[in-house]
């Protein structure tokens, strides 16, 4: 089954403070993320232009590129990032949630058209059967002071499999859980692909090798931590220790 999609939500970024989740809203689908300080549409218009550029650029150098990825993929970018809290769907909290993603009169819905253009659209069933909830990826932080985040949703294939932190000891002290792999998608959702490093028992050395950021899935370009455009003096991701580029993010629908 295939899963295109037009959400509009997940690239919805926040400044999180030490004591708090700043613009943390609760509705009748769960807490919501709210836009924050996050990026304008101009802003992520630009993000969009610069990644697919950089992607047809690589592509036209290297055969291979090109070959295994499509072209909503090499436009696309990663993000590396600690996870917060899982917040699982229950009752009819995801049917909630969907009709919010589309609801053309949000600002989100409005950044995200920005972001991904008009991405093909997705029904209630296939986001249902995906997802069991959402959470939120820390890319971005400086203790005490802020977190930058992008929220993704969480696939069911990764039940049991990511280990997430205590809501009261996050929103207070800012713990974090593992470290993940979130991809964006060829239908606009931005998703956990899988732990990087676990919270507990890994040393240093895999978070050292698996640095936070948001970067381009093509080459590896690290991005503005304010997502206006590829950073030229940020330290670019060695897209190598992700693995075969065929099998960077699992995308297709029986992942």
């Amino acid at each position: 089954m295939s899963f295109p999609s037009n959400s509009r939500w997940l690239l919805a970024l926040t400044v999180l403070g030490a004591a708090g989740l700043a613009g943390c809203a609760s509705t009748s689908a769960g807490p919501q993320l709210s836009l924050g300080l996050g990026p304008n549409t101009q802003q992520l218009g630009s993000l969009h232009q610069e990644l697919a550029n950089s992607a047809k650029s690589t592509a036209a150098k290297n055969a291979v590129s090109a070959a295994v990825a499509p072209e909503a993929m090499r436009a696309g970018f990663l993000v590396i990032g600690d996870v917060f809290p899982l917040y699982r769907y229950s009752g009819d909290q995801a049917a909630r949630q969907y009709a919010m993603l589309h609801d053309p009169g949000t600002a989100l819905h409005k950044q995200f058209e920005a972001l991904v253009g008009t991405p093909q659209a997705y029904s209630e069933a296939q986001f249902a059967q995906r997802y069991e909830g959402w959470t939120s990826i820390i890319y971005d932080s400086v203790p005490l002071l802020y977190m930058r985040n992008i929220s993704g949703l969480v696939p069911r294939s990764l039940d049991g499999r990511v280990d997430y932190p205590n809501r009261f000891m996050s929103f207070e002290f800012g713990s974090t859980g593992d470290r993940v792999l979130g991809c964006s998608t060829p239908w606009g959702l931005v998703e956990v692909s899988r732990v990087l490093c676990h919270g507990k028992g890994d040393d240093a050395s895999c978070r050292a090798k698996y640095p936070r950021g948001v970067y381009s899935v093509a080459t590896g370009e690290r991005v503005k931590s304010d997502l206006s455009g590829l950073d030229p003096k940020g330290k670019p991701l060695a897209l190598s220790a992700l693995g075969p580029a065929a099998k960077l993010c699992t995308w297709n629908a029986a992942s």
